[in-house]
């Protein structure tokens, strides 16, 4: 992507950051979120797995998706793909939790550690992904930087079936209907980095963001019935 494109993509990215909480950094930071155009995107997905293998696969447990998976983004048809790499960070020390090959142990604190709640936490570290522009007939530049906006700040799973949800992820298969990022979008992504994922369980850890996200409508509702 180039010029005043990628500029509006990269404005907006940060600018629904900024909305949820979070703080991008300033021009000539060090990005962990990579944005790529190109007209063949299973060929660079292909090629970019192929000479920087270690970028998608670092070789610590618990930081990348299933072999399977990355074999899925390079063969995809999808119009976007993307690739996430979470950090487990011991949430005690801020210090990496899981041990990269080739370096040290990591030495892990537990002092508040139990049977219902972890001091582990997960950390976006990087996210690469790939836009074929050559299948993006019909969306105008909104509704582009969203979708990327989507899964650049959440790892969503790219089988999910998201008919049932009034959201940007459906932007592909109802453009018309799906202008950009939705009201349940923002909810769930502020919901997302409010929450204290911290819970043993991953059923715990989705019923905060649900609790979360109803507060937040049950307040917007609120809000909306209130006469001026």
């Amino acid at each position: 992507l180039r010029g005043e494109t990628a500029q509006y993509v990269a404005d907006r990215v940060s600018e629904v950051a900024w909305g949820i909480g979070l703080e991008a950094g300033e021009p000539g930071c060090r990005p962990n979120i990579m944005i790529i155009g190109t007209d063949d995107g299973a060929a660079m997905a292909q090629g970019l797995v192929a000479a920087r293998r270690s970028i998608f696969w670092p070789g610590g447990s618990g930081m990348n998706r299933s072999r399977a998976a990355l074999e899925a983004f390079q063969q995809t048809d999808h119009a976007v793909r993307w690739w996430h790499i979470s950090l487990p960070i011991d949430s005690e020390t801020n210090a990496l939790a899981v041990r990269l090959p080739g370096g040290n142990p990591p030495t892990v604190a537990n002092y508040a550690a139990g049977r219902l709640r972890t001091t582990i936490r997960n950390d976006l570290g990087r996210v690469i992904i790939i836009v074929d522009v050559a299948k993006l007939a019909g969306l105008n530049s909104r509704q582009i930087a969203d979708y990327v906006a989507m899964v650049a700040l959440s790892q969503v799973d790219p089988d999910a079936d998201t008919r049932d949800y009034d959201s940007i992820l459906n932007v592909f298969r109802q453009p018309e209907a799906t202008p950009n990022l939705s009201e349940w979008d923002l909810a769930y992504l502020k919901a997302l980095y409010a929450a204290q994922l911290n819970q043993g369980a991953s059923t715990q850890q989705t019923g905060e963001i649900q609790n979360l996200m109803a507060r937040d409508q049950r307040r917007a509702q609120g809000a909306a019935d209130t006469p001026d």
